[in-house]
């Protein structure tokens, strides 16, 4: 049974697209490690996001190469069935497949590696290669029975163990820990129900779950850790939940078990386990700024779970997500400590190039070998090239009759829009009509962190420049500020260390004066003591003036989180619209209210494309309003600005320009959606520019 199925050709089929996934998924795994090497100064999220397109392709690449195999095995079904022994590799007198001209039968290709028929020697060399090759796609498939179904028990036991873990843990209902983890999901986003509980099997937090997400923590969590690392377990654990790690990582544990022959889909998938972990605790940082304090619990839950590490590891293998992980340690802690120190060096584009240079290269093989793209490939390149030359011939025609209709000296008529741009009497003066009027100033403020709503400015109220218009909920900021502010003011322990310090030197001073009035009167010893103790309270004293220092620091540090939590309006203006209510919870950067000031409007006007070479940015401009009576005035009354932009884009239907002027809006009588004037009047006029 062996034998006669290693000669199937479904079986070599399959043999061969094992094989050529190995140097498919080996190019790919180069473009992945020059990814990874240029990506380096880029952030988390962003390699992130490479390293799972590099994923995606090596998952990708098996089908097209399939299906590449198997259409050749179609067409040549002598490749896998016919006996190379029984036919001399030699022979000159070679049927012509079915199909296939009796001219092009002389070379035949296998997958990709052509035997030249009419030259032995050659044959020879080829033929041999090909059959050790055969040999090996032969065996791959049983390398891949019998490694898969071991691969997905892993897989399986990790489930198990996962639901093991959610029948011994206890769920905590109500509480002020299942309060706060409502909260926060709240905060950061998560419309789905987050439970969170205890274990006493784990020693360091996990998230299980997909559907119905589940934060584990320690029985020790309870007691033992405080508020604020509770926050930060939780906060990271949720920043898993927004992402759908755990979806993405089961995904990954199916992609490894289905391709567990080729090392770099190991390598890949270790690499996304790295930056995922990367990506979180950039969000725990920047959602509490306490990234000192992050990564010293990092490195104390670390030493804590070699004592679960099999079941951890195990959990894991069933799409558990433990953030506490103590492999790349030393990375992340540098992260999270040096992470702003980074700068951006690498554009969207070139990530858009090694994404697509990724993908194409795990399906380029497969439409490239494809047979009907090899046979149609000669024809369509021969019709595209005389499509080319009379395409060009009929160009070149045009072109010729064109200049053979034009007339030497005249010039070809320009189209304008009527009513948009028209010079009036003055040749200096250009005047712009259906000017629209925009706003200027309008903002959509939105809060720095994640928190409740505690007030929020109405509709129509008008407000100054660094006003609160929005804050959030601050009780234990303030009582952190309150805490910091009294460490900084009190130095009650740079005095004691000062006198201290003046005690011991007085006493080394009184030591050396008696040695030198009655000789030998104390010992080496006691003399260096002195001289010791005097050292050290001189270190004490230091140690008190840093800690001082550090306690003003941080008093500051509390003073800036505190604004943190108050949104402020950045000029004067009104507030026009509100999105969120007292009470309401609101994520980092998401629009609470929007503010607009009309002091300062936009006018935007298109100006003839003729005229964009003589009106300047920074020239003088004055506004009317267009089909409005002025009733309060007998004159209609003008609002003078400057001109801050001029396109460099002529819109080829109307051959005009774009240009805006910033006006000062007296009395508020300019507003947005009222049509108006323009009178420009130009730096240099269009005669000065052409005498120079």
């Amino acid at each position: 049974m062996p034998a006669s199925l290693m000669t199937n050709p479904l079986w070599n089929a399959i043999g061969w697209s094992m094989l050529h996934y190995l140097w498919v998924g080996a190019v790919l795994g180069l473009i992945a490690l020059a990814g990874y090497w240029l990506l380096r100064p880029a952030t988390a999220n962003l390699r992130y996001s490479f390293a799972l397109g590099c994923l995606a392709a090596l998952a990708i690449a098996p089908v097209p190469i399939a299906i590449h195999v198997f259409e050749s095995s179609a067409l040549q079904p002598t490749l896998f069935a016919t006996d190379r022994s029984s036919t001399p590799l030699n022979s000159t007198s070679v049927p012509p497949s079915e199909g296939i001209p009796a001219q092009a039968s002389s070379s035949m290709p296998i997958h990709g590696v052509e035997t030249a028929i009419d030259l032995p020697n050659q044959e020879v060399a080829g033929s041999t290669a090909v059959d050790s090759l055969q040999v090996l796609a032969s065996y791959l498939p049983w390398l891949w029975l019998l490694g898969a179904p071991m691969t997905f028990l892993v897989l399986a036991t990790g489930l198990v163990g996962v639901e093991r873990l959610r029948k011994n843990s206890r769920v905590l209902v109500d509480g002020d820990l299942a309060v706060l983890c409502q909260e926060l999901s709240r905060a950061v986003g998560i419309r789905v129900r987050v439970a969170v509980g205890t274990c006493d099997r784990i020693a360091t937090p996990i998230l299980i779950g997909i559907l119905r997400p589940m934060i584990l923590l320690p029985s020790a969590a309870i007691t033992g850790w405080t508020t604020a690392q509770i926050e930060m377990v939780l906060l990271h654990e949720l920043s898993h939940v927004r992402r759908w790690d755990n979806f993405i990582n089961l995904l990954q544990r199916i992609i490894e078990s289905l391709l567990f022959f080729h090392p770099v889909v190991w390598v890949v998938s270790s690499w996304i386990r790295r930056e995922r972990e990367l990506c979180c605790d950039s969000f725990v940082v920047d959602q509490t700024g306490r990234a000192r304090d992050y990564a010293e619990m990092l490195v104390t839950l670390a030493g804590k779970q070699s004592t679960a590490g099999m079941l951890m590891r195990a959990v894991q293998c069933g799409g558990a997500t433990s953030p506490m992980a103590q492999k790349h340690l030393l990375d992340r802690i540098r992260h999270i400590l040096i992470r702003r120190e980074e700068s951006m060096r690498i554009s969207r584009k070139l990530l858009g190039v090694l994404l697509t240079a990724s993908i194409a290269t795990a399906l380029l093989f497969g439409w490239y070998c494809t047979p009907s793209s090899r046979a149609e490939g000669p024809a369509a390149d021969a019709t595209s090239l005389v499509g080319q030359d009379s395409d060009s011939s009929t160009d070149a025609a045009d072109a010729n009759d064109k200049a053979s209709t034009k007339t030497p000296g005249t010039k070809e008529p320009t189209n304008t829009v009527e009513g948009e741009a028209s010079d009036t009497k003055d040749d200096s003066l250009i005047k712009l009509n259906r000017c629209d009027i925009e706003l200027l100033d309008a903002v959509e403020l939105g809060s720095a962190r994640p928190g409740i709503l505690e007030s929020v400015r109405q509709i129509g109220e008008r407000v100054k420049t660094g006003q609160i218009v929005a804050s959030l909920r601050h009780e234990l900021a303030e009582i952190e500020l309150a805490i910091a502010e009294s460490r900084a003011k009190h130095d009650l322990e740079v005095q004691y260390a000062a006198a201290s310090a003046r005690i011991s030197q007085m006493e080394y001073k009184s030591a050396l004066d008696t040695n030198k009035r009655v000789s030998g009167a104390l010992t080496e010893t006691e003399i260096m003591r002195k001289k010791l103790a005097l050292e050290k309270s001189q270190l004490q004293l230091e140690q008190a003036k840093f800690l001082r220092q550090g306690h003003v620091l941080e008093a500051k540090q509390a003073r800036e989180r505190l604004k943190s939590y108050r949104v402020n309006a950045p000029f004067d203006g009104v507030v026009t619209q509100v999105f969120k209510s007292k009470g309401a919870a609101v994520t980092q950067g998401e629009p609470i209210l929007k503010v607009v000031s009309t002091r300062r409007l936009r006018v935007v006007g298109n100006l003839d494309a003729k005229d964009r070479l003589t009106v300047k940015p920074g020239a003088k401009v004055k506004i009317q309003l267009a089909n409005i009576d002025n009733r309060r005035h007998n004159q209609q009354e003008t609002f003078d600005g400057r001109i801050q932009f001029v396109d460099f884009k002529v819109d080829p239907i109307s051959r005009t320009v774009r240009v805006w002027a910033e006006v000062a809006n007296h009395n508020n009588i300019l507003a947005p959606g009222l049509d108006a004037q323009m009178l420009i009047y130009p730096r240099v006029s269009a005669e000065n520019e052409r005498n120079r």
